[in-house]
């Protein structure tokens, strides 16, 4: 009897493991009550295809259509598309997975990464008071001279509206800005500059490799997560160290000059105060999900408004008749007298939200009931916010941008809606801690920019804007090209 060769043995048990682990995913895993396509049940490598492919929401949005609100998109994995999920899952004690966060050990995990309790309790603790009603009030000139800053350079570069601008670049230079000052105490220059600066354009280089290393954490086991995880930490990605080396070097010069500042409340200060070693890397998160979320937010909503002139007429009509001024367009005024504007942004994150795939959490020991299914322990599991606030059982006409929907009493079209079905800052312990902050750039940046332009769009826009988009760890935006002119040369 021949024997088998050595590549042979090891082709045959591979192939083995992988038939043995297929039928037991499909025909004995706890969740194989649970409907799902095959191969998104067997294999987590389906997940990660589109994951990579950057379709995964579009990709599990059509499975919600075809199998309904609970779905198997993995192995161990539900995705839900219901709006008590939001409730079920994160206002339980489930703790975050590490599947897509657990490449950086646990002592410098940051704020949205960071998966044990105590840990995120401890850092939002400490994060709190530059988020706080008294700090925002503070910062307000910060946001106040940065939006100047935009209304000058797009008066500036329009050129009486010859010019047509990327409104998706002015608003990523506008919100890095903001939120570099608010962490390092010095803007990035980007607005003064109209390029990315050189710490901006680094992180979202870096955005590509973090989403192949989070995809490739999410299945491989023990042994290569932590030759992954040595890659990512070791510095050998130059891309990666430069921008570490950066932030580092951008932190000390912070750390320098600190008791020179005002008395504004830096949000970082924090942690800066008690020498947490998780300073640098909570300086990042901070940074991207400060920026790259409220800078997708306006993006879409001035291009959802700019397709309806209607909606584009009522906003700009509104903000004019209630101010004769821009130093009257305060984030107090701005929240208090602009019903049609703040219903204008609460679509824009229902219709574009920036987070826009599932959170995911991890069940607890003994199981959980979610939407009125048990669900067994250590099940990873999310509420999916693009199949939610695209579903017609919570939201009429759902994948048009109607702000009317928020204007309570308004229109009768609307009347049944569900509006907390559309949490774009998330809820429970964990939700945004920036959400203050943000719907007060949101706020500020577009009533200040309807009432200084005549705004439209460059040139005719159809088809699904939606269509061929990516959505990676956060959404890769296309160019909105907008025409500026100036108030009163129209």
């Amino acid at each position: 009897m021949p024997y088998m060769s050595i590549e042979a043995a090891v082709a045959a048990a591979v192939a083995a493991y992988l038939i043995s682990s297929f039928i037991y995913n499909i025909a004995f895993h706890p969740l194989r009550s649970f409907p799902g396509p095959l191969l998104w049940r067997a294999t987590r490598l389906t997940k990660c295809y589109h994951f990579l492919r950057g379709d995964m929401p579009f990709a599990v949005r059509d499975l919600h259509i075809r199998y309904g609100p609970v779905v198997r998109i993995s192995p161990e994995e539900l995705a839900f598309a219901d709006a008590q999920a939001f409730k079920d899952i994160y206002n339980q004690k489930m703790v975050k997975w590490k599947g897509m966060y657990g490449f950086k050990p646990e002592h410098i995990q940051d704020i949205a990464g960071v998966s044990e309790t105590r840990h995120h309790a401890f850092m939002r603790r400490h994060l709190a008071a530059g988020f706080s009603e008294t700090a925002l009030r503070n910062q307000e000139s910060i946001l106040v001279d940065h939006v100047d800053l935009l209304i000058h350079q797009l008066r500036e570069r329009s050129a009486g509206g010859r010019v047509p601008q990327d409104m998706r670049n002015w608003f990523n230079w506008l919100t890095f800005d903001i939120t570099g000052t608010l962490v390092f105490g010095a803007e990035f220059g980007g607005l003064r500059h109209a390029k990315s600066a050189e710490w901006v354009a680094m992180m979202t280089d870096n955005v590509r490799v973090l989403m192949w290393m989070s995809a490739l954490l999410g299945f491989v086991g023990t042994t290569l997560r932590r030759v992954l995880v040595w890659i990512l930490m070791s510095g050998i990605i130059p891309s990666v160290a430069a921008h570490e080396q950066r932030t580092k070097n951008m932190l000390r010069e912070r750390m320098d000059r600190k008791g020179t500042y005002d008395d504004r409340d830096y949000i970082i200060d924090g942690l800066i105060n008690i020498n947490d070693p998780r300073v640098e890397s909570n300086a990042v998160v901070l940074i991207m999900a400060g920026s790259e979320t409220t800078s997708t937010a306006l993006t879409a909503t001035l291009f959802a408004l700019l397709q309806a002139p209607e909606k584009m007429a009522r906003i700009t009509k509104e903000v004019r008749s209630t101010f004769s001024r821009d130093e009257d367009i305060t984030m107090a005024s701005t929240l208090d007298k602009l019903p049609y504007l703040m219903a204008c942004l609460s679509e824009g994150l229902r219709w574009y939200p920036p987070s826009v795939s599932g959170l995911a959490r991890v069940v607890p020991k003994g199981g959980a009931k979610i939407c009125g299914h048990y669900v067994p322990e250590d099940t990873i599991v999310a509420a999916w916010t693009w199949s939610v606030t695209r579903d017609t059982r919570y939201f009429t006409d759902a994948y048009r941008f109607h702000p009317e929907r928020w204007l309570l009493g308004e229109d009768e079209r609307f009347a049944n809606d569900e509006l907390d079905a559309s949490p774009p800052f998330s809820i429970g312990s964990r939700s945004c801690i920036g959400k203050n902050l943000a719907m007060a750039e949101l706020r500020l940046t577009l009533a200040r920019l309807v009432y200084n332009f005549d705004l439209s769009l460059a040139s005719p826009f159809k088809g699904d804007w939606f269509k061929g988009q990516k959505a990676y760890l956060v959404w890769d935006k296309p160019s909105v090209m907008v025409t500026l002119t100036p108030t009163g040369e129209s």
